[in-house]
């Protein structure tokens, strides 16, 4: 009989000695090139497909504003806040509104808030739901820059969010391909006029079904439901051919599903919003009890938006991005001296929904 310790520690070694051998591999500049994606001469990466066409698919597109494009530095400030005695949520959430409140420039931005250097009491919750605007620090240096104190019981503390996703607009079309690979950048639907046209977003669907997933063995754990919806921006329609611009997740097999395709829109959704350049350090006082409750910051409904050089120290949850967020960007952020509790899952630094 060989115990689950002893199982981890031999896999352990497992690890270790692969390390080791691809570690001298580089040292010697004899490193294996990878069959699934590999450099060409040109260092340019060249990815391989399987027998039935899947590969790894082209993340290079997340991101702010679908990847390749700076976040912006030069927001212009419109309020510039200095820390008060006792809780400064209202006085940071007036002049979020204030800015709110503002027209939107020629790119798009209303302004920025700034805080000044030095320690704001958080103690209550703050919101941002307009596009355009900017909450920040002046450092994320805890002991000279901007840090928000939060205290109070765990929640979350900083909601940026649009008032909803993508709305369905117009008919449901079949995919007819047997088989769509992942890495996929086109597929055949039953229609070769259908009611959307180039430029378009539309939302490819593969539905959990159950043959599905008896066939995976989940049945004990899953129920048949909408499974994926993969947003996407069509980029060419030749006859029933869509070609979109940002590779398929996931394949989708006619064998076990039929996938669907339709039109969206994203009105709802919120833009252009930045929180950036600032500690935030949780003091809660229902930590451990409740250490899975709650986050700093959650970004939901919202594209093309960032957190950055954000210093957390003493959180469970860190930073997430919900439901509805599309091409948001977390950068150079540190997660640190994190709460500790006893619930059976550890609560998480970044989380991706």
């Amino acid at each position: 009989v060989v115990s689950a310790g002893c199982v981890a520690w031999m896999k352990m070694k497992e690890i270790f000695s692969l390390f080791v051998i691809l570690s001298l591999a580089v040292l010697n500049g004899h490193a294996a090139q990878p069959a699934w994606v590999h450099f060409n001469s040109a260092h340019t990466l060249v990815y391989s497909n399987d027998d039935l066409g899947n590969h790894l698919p082209d993340f290079s597109f997340a991101g702010y504003e679908g990847g390749g494009v700076a976040i912006p530095t030069s927001v212009p400030v419109k309020q510039t806040l200095n820390p008060m005695s006792g809780d400064n949520t209202a006085q940071i959430q007036s002049a979020i509104n204030f800015v709110s409140a503002l027209t939107p420039d020629a790119n798009g931005f209303r302004g920025a808030v700034l805080l000044n250097p030095g320690v704001y009491q958080i103690a209550g919750t703050l919101t941002i739901k307009s596009n355009g605007v900017v909450l920040r620090g002046s450092g994320d240096d805890i002991n000279t820059g901007t840090v928000l104190q939060v205290t109070g019981d765990a929640r979350t503390v900083l909601t940026v969010t649009g008032a909803g996703s993508w709305s369905k607009t117009g008919s449901t079309y079949t995919i007819t391909d047997g088989y769509v690979p992942l890495g996929a950048t086109n597929f055949h639907i039953n229609s070769s006029s259908p009611g959307f046209a180039v430029g378009s977003t539309i939302v490819i669907q593969r539905p959990w079904t159950q043959p599905w997933i008896d066939a995976i063995g989940m049945s004990n754990y899953w129920s048949p439901a909408s499974g994926l919806e993969m947003e996407r921006t069509v980029t060419a329609i030749s006859g029933n051919q869509i070609t979109i611009d940002i590779p398929l997740v996931n394949p989708i097999e006619s064998q076990w599903t039929t996938g669907e395709v339709y039109q969206v829109t994203d009105t709802r959704r919120i833009e252009k919003v930045g929180v950036e350049n600032l500690c935030a350090v949780g003091q809660i006082a229902d930590y451990p009890g409740n250490i899975l409750t709650g986050v700093f910051a959650t970004f939901n409904n919202v594209k093309n938006s960032w957190a950055r050089d954000i210093f957390l120290s003493g959180w469970g949850n860190g930073i997430s991005l919900g439901g509805g967020s599309k091409c948001c960007t977390v950068q150079d952020c540190i997660y640190t001296n994190p709460a500790t509790g006893t619930a059976s899952a550890a609560p998480a630094a970044w989380t991706i929904s």
